[in-house]
């Protein structure tokens, strides 16, 4: 009666684990398509990390290359350099034409000395080569302050000019004497007749070499600006190269 139960019950314990094993498959069973999607998941992201890793790494290099705004010859540097050169001269370039029709007109006319005092200034002066080898002398600026008159439309106007440049050449012992008795007594002496230029609007302003006006130093700065592009360009070209 024993071995009655107990055979009983060995076969009732083999048919639940029997039960339990096709409810609950052992892992080694599972069906070979799961673990080539979860491999093919994995392999998918790991692509797309390293690709965006790539093109961000490249995307720079790939734009420096390939130029700055499609022209593969320009680089942003330069771009900035040529911009910034540009919109200066045209800044300079319109800016003198508006201030040119303001500039005074000065016409050429004969006037004559009243009184002159004559003045120098001695210097040193040099030259040197590409060896930095230099050579120094001395010179003197012979010059004069004037009192004149000059007639424009037969009327008389008075004026005094200061500085008014004579000579400049070596010094030499007793210059200064030369330059005051040259002064005084010969090239500016009272009652002779001397070059000046006047301002037409103002005849008293006379000077002896009509003065440069605003307007066109801006025209001529603006164009020299505009000139001078291409030479930038070579320069940051090779500089950076």
């Amino acid at each position: 009666m024993e071995d009655e139960e107990n055979w009983w019950s060995l076969d009732h314990l083999s048919e639940e684990s029997e039960l339990s094993e096709e409810q609950n498959p052992p892992n080694e069973l599972l069906p070979e398509s799961i673990g080539r999607e979860k491999t093919d998941s994995i392999i998918e992201e790991t692509s797309s990390v390293i690709e965006e890793t790539y093109t961000q790494q490249e995307y720079p290099a790939q734009s420096e290359e390939n130029g700055f705004l499609g022209f593969s010859w320009l680089t942003r540097g330069e771009a900035v350099t040529f911009i910034v050169i540009f919109i200066l001269a045209f800044s300079f370039v319109v800016g003198g034409i508006l201030l040119m029709p303001s500039a005074p007109t000065y016409e050429q006319n004969e006037a004559v000395i009243l009184t002159s005092y004559a003045d120098y200034d001695i210097y040193e002066a040099s030259s040197c080569d590409s060896d930095n080898r230099c050579d120094y002398w001395t010179k003197i600026e012979c010059w004069a302050d004037i009192d004149l008159y000059h007639v424009v439309d037969s009327v008389n106007y008075t004026t005094q000019l200061n500085g008014w440049e004579v000579y400049d050449e070596n010094y030499y012992r007793d210059a200064e004497l030369d330059c005051i008795s040259f002064v005084e007594n010969e090239t500016l002496s009272p009652g002779v007749e001397i070059q000046i230029f006047y301002n037409v609007e103002n005849p008293e302003k006379a000077y002896q070499i009509p003065p440069i006006h605003t307007g066109e130093i801006l025209f001529i700065t603006g164009i020299l600006c505009f000139v001078s592009l291409p030479l930038v360009f070579l320069y940051i070209r090779f500089n950076s190269s």
